[in-house]
């Protein structure tokens, strides 16, 4: 979820303060409205986010708990210092003003034990600011610099268990860069992101269309050999695990496809898919994304195949 509102806090018991709000990276921070030479400060317990649409509040999202959360990718250099190893993991709970309760997020993505402490309408997000999504073409764009810019203050809400929570896990949102490492990397950084984006919801052909359900278990790689992935990540490469794909370089999709992840489907089944998606882009005069050159061929017939070079991704069915 991206939000580009101008929502006001309050903080409880009794007193009422409207704040600007301001995100600095993955931090929620805010000042009082009325005194805009005010340094911001970051975001604590029982700040409420209301949200509304011209002017008319419609939604209050009570922060309730704030956590540091470790990332899944950390630098490889063990001497390297200056970055963080957290990020803030908040704990929200919404009402909408009709009134009823809302649901956030979807409870059965989140992490079994934050399932147990916080069931129904809760949700554990995380919040950052730096790049901008396209839900209907898996595309990344950085967010504007120019202030002027409407899109320049979107800042993401993103549920854990979501593909954008895990882009920020992974390191791969500008918001959790290491700057030490990242400004160095001849990759443009929003195409590295867009490739794990597809990597991660399984978008073989690049065309914003995924072949992957909630719940597969995957495992995966990257060729950035500053970074490597924590045990806590769960996606830790095994030589048992069967290969899925290799993801471009150049964010358009797979370059190969193993064992597709998701059994439903076979190499042909995702051709086709594919196939008739763009035949009926093209039929209906929708514009299409670049995208990968089809058909995909099987990585069986690419002996030489491998991460590094052309190839940024690998992702492995366990």
């Amino acid at each position: 979820m991206a939000l580009d509102t101008s929502p006001s806090y309050s903080i409880p018991p009794k007193s009422s303060i409207s704040l600007k709000i301001s995100i600095k990276g993955d931090i929620l921070m805010g000042r009082p409205a009325n005194d805009p030479g005010s340094a911001p400060k970051p975001a604590t317990r029982y700040w409420q986010l209301v949200l509304g649409e011209l002017g008319v509040p419609k939604y209050i999202i009570y922060i309730d708990k704030i956590f540091d959360t470790p990332f899944w990718a950390q630098p490889s250099d063990s001497q390297l210092s200056g970055y963080s190893t957290t990020f803030p993991r908040y704990v929200l709970s919404t009402v909408s003003l009709d009134p009823c309760n809302v649901e956030l997020c979807r409870p059965e993505l989140g992490d079994e034990g934050f399932r147990e402490k916080f069931p129904g309408i809760t949700g554990t997000v995380a919040i950052f600011q730096g790049d901008l999504y396209d839900s209907k073409k898996y595309t990344v764009q950085e967010s504007p610099s120019n202030p002027d810019d409407p899109d320049s203050d979107v800042f993401n809400i993103a549920c854990f268990g979501t593909t954008i929570a895990k882009l920020h896990f992974l390191r791969h949102a500008s918001a959790s860069q290491v700057l030490a490492i990242d400004s160095n990397n001849p990759t443009p950084k929003t195409v590295r992101f867009q490739t794990m984006l597809r990597l991660l919801t399984a978008d073989y052909c690049g065309i914003g269309h995924p072949f992957t359900m909630d719940g597969i278990p995957l495992q995966l790689g990257f060729n950035n050999p500053n970074y490597k992935l924590t045990t806590q990540s769960r996606y830790i490469m095994q030589s048992t695990s069967s290969i899925d794909a290799f993801w471009r370089s150049d964010g358009s999709g797979s370059a190969c496809l193993g064992v597709p992840r998701n059994a439903e489907y076979t190499i042909d089944d995702i051709n086709q898919i594919c196939n008739d998606i763009i035949q009926s882009k093209i039929n209906t005069g929708e514009p299409i994304p670049p995208h990968n050159s089809l058909p995909i061929q099987s990585c069986a017939n690419l002996p030489d195949v491998s991460l590094g070079g052309s190839n940024y991704g690998v992702s492995r069915k366990p």
